[in-house]
C-alpha cells in the first residue's frame, strides 16, 4: 500500500508570491532611497484581502483548496497577516493518509482547515519574508510553522527574476515540506504580466524515508489593474505526473 508523501497546502504558499507579482509591476527604474528604514518608515495604512482557490491533480491523489488571506500594513516594511484555508484531499486506491500515515487511514476523502497568523517583513523593496504559525482543524490536528521568502532580482530590467522559498513543518506527521520556485517576467504591459519558470517541492522527515518531491514547469498570468492572477505548474515526481492551478484576487483598501 503506497503512502502519499505530499501534503496539501501549496495554494496558500502562492499568496506570498502573488503579493510579490503585484510589487514588481509597480517597480520603477530608480527606486527612491528609504530614510528611515522601511521597517520603521510610516506609510498610509492599507488593508489587503485576497481570496484564493485551486487544485492539484496527480496519479496518487487530488486536492482542492480555497481560502482567504488578510494583511494589515503597519509600516512600509511590516504588516500583520491572517490566513484561513480549507482543504479537500481525495486519495486514490492503494494510498493512505499523509496526515497520520501510521494510523493506516484509508478514507477516500479527507477534509481539514488550516488557520495561520503572523507577520510580513520587507526589509528592502521587492523582498518579503512571511513568518506564520497556526493550527489545523478536522481530519488534521497539526500545529504548523511556516516561512515564505519571496525576492525579486534585477527589478529595473525588462525581465526581473523571482526566487520563492516556502518551508512548512507539520507537528502531527513531523514532515517538513519545502516549495522552491524560480520565475522570470517573460512579458509585461500596462495591463498584464506573464511569468515563466520552474520549481517544485521537497519533502522529508517523519514517515518519509530519505526525501520525496516533485518538480516541473511554471506559467503565471497577472492582471495589473484588477490585481487578479493565476499560476499553473505541471511536472513529475513522487505522486507521478501532476498538475496544479491557483487563482487569486486581491482587494486593497486605503484607510
Amino acid at each position: 500500500m503506497r503512502i502519499v508523501a505530499v501534503l496539501a497546502g501549496i495554494a496558500g504558499l502562492m499568496l506570498a508570491y502573488a503579493s510579490a507579482v503585484a510589487q514588481v509591476t509597480q517597480t520603477t527604474t530608480s527606486p527612491p532611497a528609504q530614510n528611515p528604514p522601511r521597517l520603521a518608515a510610516a506609510t498610509a495604512p492599507h488593508l489587503d484581502i485576497t481570496p484564493f482557490g485551486g487544485g492539484f491533480v496527480s496519479e496518487d491523489y487530488d486536492d482542492t483548496d480555497e481560502g482567504i488571506q488578510i494583511e494589515q500594513s503597519l509600516t512600509q516594511g511590516l504588516g500583520l497577516i491572517g490566513r484561513a484555508t480549507g482543504y479537500q484531499l481525495y486519495l486514490r486506491e492503494n494510498t493512505v493518509s499523509p496526515l497520520q500515515a501510521s494510523s493506516k487511514q484509508t478514507e477516500a476523502r479527507l477534509n481539514f482547515g488550516r488557520f495561520e497568523g503572523g507577520v510580513d517583513i520587507s526589509p528592502v523593496e521587492g523582498t518579503n519574508l512571511y513568518l506564520l504559525g497556526g493550527h489545523d482543524a478536522g481530519d488534521s490536528d497539526a500545529f504548523v510553522v511556516e516561512g515564505d521568502l519571496s525576492s525579486w532580482m534585477l527589478q529595473s530590467s525588462d525581465h526581473p527574476i523571482n526566487l520563492f522559498l516556502a518551508p512548512i513543518y507539520d507537528t502531527q506527521n513531523k514532515v517538513t515540506s519545502s516549495e522552491i520556485d524560480f520565475r522570470v517576467v517573460a512579458a509585461r504591459s500596462p495591463d498584464w504580466t506573464v511569468v515563466v519558470g520552474a520549481g517544485g517541492a521537497v519533502y522529508g522527515g517523519g514517515f518519509i524515508h530519505g526525501a520525496d518531491g516533485q518538480g516541473g514547469a511554471i506559467l503565471g498570468l497577472y492582471n495589473n489593474f484588477w490585481k487578479m492572477g493565476c499560476d499553473l505548474q505541471t511536472g513529475y515526481g513522487t505522486p507521478g505526473a501532476y498538475g496544479e492551478l491557483t487563482i487569486y484576487k486581491t482587494l486593497s483598501f486605503w484607510e
